[in-house]
């Protein structure tokens, strides 16, 4: 699939990609066109995921395909404006100088063109197309010289845009920024295609997929469901009688399509499966195995892994057995089926613990499921099912929440919070108007403990908001406004809030400081924020720094060669001139000497007559 056309600008904060909130993106710049290309997206990514571990790296191609029996070589072709192709009648057509002119010297034209288009041509021998390229991403633009004839492409004037494809060794998510919406997501949908591996969790939303509801493992000594104590998508279901015997989720699973079948549009189905795993160093091939009663191991330490496994998968027990990519050793069976392990030890060839292992239910429908218990079931039945219980409230609740649980048995309670009022960047202008908006009094009933009260200015009817024990440590904590007192409070104080409306100052300029953080304040509303035009700014000067370091490394060199080839010519060697003169000193020496003995000689001839 392709980048769509038309795309002119994605809003800063728009999109998230493993976290990290991407700016905003225009067309390249210079631009070529006045929308983005694919190649604008790679340079974006790539920019916002280079200091990403594992490392995601973007890519893009765009191509366009014609059918070879379309091509007219008569007509003439102009890509990204630059003419490729004059015709076959123009002088310059035969293009390899081979004396005529056919589909080769089309395409030599096309990938050596006049001037630079990006494009290369190829022929698909297996589809019958020729196949216009651009390794960048870039647009491959065919203009059409002249409507009535048409170009070489026997095509209409066009612009193709490009493709992405991201590749990292780990998980990649693409998902909504902080003013991102619903549909944001479509152009890079449209962009990567479907996904293939761990991609973009995020984008589920707004891809249309089937509902899946995924339970845990059932409890062990199952026996029976309570009839109408629990109901799925507005049906009530009929109890699960005890049969004697423990129930499977297979058993549940049958029992829940039962009630379901041609009840609901679309369907709700249930299927059962059971997956038991163990990583592969605990096994003990020396030991034996039995699964479902059946001895399939007995026991061989000189045996392989792979004969262990094909052990398994050759006994006709209802499972199977394979390694996963995690180095863990799968049994499983796709109905939901107990799976018991046994041997003659306390462990088994598989390095488990003996005994039954309870497999789990899932529900999948083209539309919601909803599985709840009635008023007159628990959680406990639901739990049956390997299903967890929650309570959901939309929104910001207004005050404190107690949560009571009653009922035999054990069980755990959690929930989560918006904590978005910690974080000063998130409080905007409209929620500090809100604010400030409610009227309202802090009353001291006794000297530790007092009431929020709110009075209704139509009817003058006070409503009393919350009721807390003061800690002087803590202060009074209201829908994220706090007060704190000075000395301790007594017994009849009053308090009003009224949003500061007569106040000489507020914390709202350290607040909006604060914010510069994640505000687009560099390069206009389309521009980045102080951190990000920062790592742009180190970014550049470390190329710069970088690019300097290497000119004058190799400028050194060159100019070490200069001074090396300078001395060659005219250059004087302290050691050649200090043995020549050693030499010479030593020849003066040999003269004198030859001097010497010439004059002695010559006194003794004179001498001797």
């Amino acid at each position: 699939l392709t980048i769509p056309a038309g795309l002119q600008f994605i809003p800063a904060q728009t999109y998230t990609i493993n976290g990290k909130v991407l700016p905003a993106l225009s067309p390249g710049s210079p631009a070529k066109t006045d929308t983005i290309e694919a190649s604008d997206m790679v340079t974006w990514l790539n920019r916002a995921t280079k200091e990403m571990t594992p490392a995601v790296t973007t890519s893009a191609f765009t191509e366009a395909r014609t059918k070879l029996d379309m091509i007219d070589l008569d007509k003439e072709l102009t890509i990204n404006g630059v003419q490729v192709w004059k015709g076959a009648g123009d002088d310059s057509a035969d293009v390899n100088g081979d004396g005529f002119v056919d589909l080769n010297d089309f395409i030599s034209a096309i990938t050596n063109p006049p001037a630079p288009t990006g494009v290369t041509a190829s022929i698909d021998e297996t589809n019958g197309q020729l196949v216009l390229r651009n390794d960048s991403g870039a647009d491959i633009k065919i203009d059409n010289p002249g409507v009535e004839t048409g170009s070489a492409l026997a095509a209409e004037a066009q612009v193709y845009k490009g493709q992405l494809q991201l590749i990292s060794e780990g998980e990649i998510t693409l998902g909504f920024g902080p003013k991102g919406k619903v549909g944001d997501l479509d152009p890079l949908k449209s962009a990567l295609g479907e996904p293939q591996g761990k991609y973009y969790v995020a984008m589920l939303p707004v891809v249309p997929l089937n509902a899946e509801m995924v339970g845990s493992t059932i409890p062990a000594g199952l026996r029976s469901i309570a009839g109408s104590a629990l109901i799925l998508n507005n049906i009530i279901l009929n109890s699960l009688p005890d049969t004697g015997k423990d129930l499977t989720a297979s058993d549940i699973a049958t029992w829940i399509n039962s009630q379901t079948e041609g009840q609901m549009t679309p369907a709700v189905t249930a299927t059962g499966s059971n997956i038991v795993k163990t990583p592969a160093g605990l096994v003990s091939l020396a030991s034996s195995l039995k699964i479902n009663g059946e001895l399939v191991w007995p026991g061989n330490g000189s045996a392989t892994l792979e004969e262990l496994l094909t052990s398994i998968n050759s006994a006709e027990i209802g499972v199977s057995a394979a390694l996963d990519n995690a180095g863990n050793i799968v049994i499983s069976n796709d109905t939901g089926d107990d799976i018991t392990f046994a041997s003659t030890g306390s462990r088994n060839a598989l390095g488990m613990a003996n005994g039954t292992y309870k497999g789990s239910i899932q529900l999948s429908s083209e539309a919601e499921i909803r599985m709840g218990f009635t008023s007159g079931g628990t959680p406990a039945e639901l739990a049956k099912l390997g299903l967890r219980t929650g309570v959901y409230i939309e929104g910001p609740v207004p005050e404190d929440l107690l949560v009571f649980v009653v009922g035999d048995g054990q069980g755990t309670v959690s929930g989560s919070f918006d904590s978005s009022l910690k974080n000063p960047a998130a409080i905007d202008a409209a929620r500090i108007d809100s604010l400030r908006a409610q009227e309202f009094e802090v009353n001291f009933t006794t000297a530790n403990r007092y009431q929020v009260t709110w009075k209704n200015p139509a009817n003058n009817i006070v409503t009393v908001l919350a009721e807390r024990d003061y800690d002087p440590m803590v202060g009074i904590n209201y829908q994220g406004l706090q007060l704190r007192l000075s000395s301790a409070p007594m017994k009849g104080d009053k308090f009003l809030i009224d949003g500061n409306q007569d106040g000489i100052g507020n914390n709202q300029n350290i607040l909006e400081m604060v914010a510069l953080e994640s505000k687009v304040v560099i390069g206009g509303p389309n521009g980045a924020t102080l951190s990000q035009a920062y790592e742009e700014q180190l970014s550049k000067v470390g190329n710069i720094a970088d690019q300097a370091k290497v000119a004058q490394a190799a400028l050194e060199v060159v100019n070490q060669q200069a001074i090396e080839n300078k001395d060659k010519v005219s250059g004087v060697s302290l050691d050649s001139e200090a043995a020549d003169l050693i030499r010479f000193q030593q020849a003066y020496q040999a003269c004198a000497k030859a001097m010497q003995v010439s004059s002695q000689l010559f006194d003794a001839i004179l001498q001797s007559t």
